[in-house]
């Protein structure tokens, strides 16, 4: 249990980091099942053979399109956030260690 206390010891000095994280990924997650709504109003566009709202199918691509986009970036920024965290957590583990070796 003193590992588990050691490592939350030095995860609280990227705890911002660590919140903004996971409002990334919240914001992702949402778009993400958003993009599920929008996909069954867009099929509801196709009511049946000669009555398809073209104009609808077209605004629900692209909405799908660019809520993709979105969560894309909200989840590549949130990969560079906690890659930064873990690297400066891991150096300064071995910065520890070696002094203590030392």
């Amino acid at each position: 249990m003193s590992n588990l206390k050691r490592i939350l010891f030095l995860l609280k000095k990227s705890s911002a980091a660590i919140v903004v994280a996971l409002v990334f990924a919240a914001i992702s997650v949402i778009l993400a099942q958003y993009v599920n709504v929008v996909v069954g109003e867009t099929i509801d566009c196709m009511i049946g053979k000669g009555n398809v709202d073209t104009a609808g199918i077209k605004k629900g691509i692209i909405i799908i399109g660019v809520c993709i986009l979105i969560s894309a970036v909200f989840q590549w920024v949130m990969n560079l956030i906690l890659n930064k965290v873990a690297f400066t957590m891991v150096r300064d583990l071995r910065k520890a260690a070696f002094e203590k070796l030392q």
